[in-house]
């Protein structure tokens, strides 16, 4: 049996945070990461929805002004980020609104 340090630190098995754009602003939709590591709050826009990959918890964050494309695909593309990623299939994925996010959500960035 493995001991605990064989296994790694636990922030290596959460790894970087990342930061996924859903956006149809082209005509079709578009999943990109545009960052990694430390994320501010500030890259969230209201145009569109985000799925922020926290480590220990995945959001999917609903711009007010994002299209109904979007909501509606946000929660399947972070269902897919999680198994290409080969995250565990516990890692609670949560939906938040522009305007309602809760603490969990916002102490998740880096400020």
């Amino acid at each position: 049996m493995k001991s605990a340090e064989d296994g790694g630190s636990d922030d290596e098995v959460s790894g970087d945070k990342k930061l996924f754009r859903l956006s149809d602003a082209s005509g079709k939709l578009e999943f990109t990461e545009i960052q990694s590591g430390k994320i501010s709050k500030s890259k969230l826009d209201t145009k569109d929805v985000f799925v922020f990959d926290a480590g220990h918890e995945v959001f999917v964050w609903l711009g007010l002004g994002a299209t109904a494309d979007e909501k509606k695909a946000g929660l399947g593309y972070a269902q897919t980020y999680l198994k290409q990623n080969n995250r565990p299939s516990f890692t609670p994925i949560s939906k938040i609104l522009e305007g309602a996010e809760n603490e969990v959500f916002i102490s998740s960035f880096d400020h």
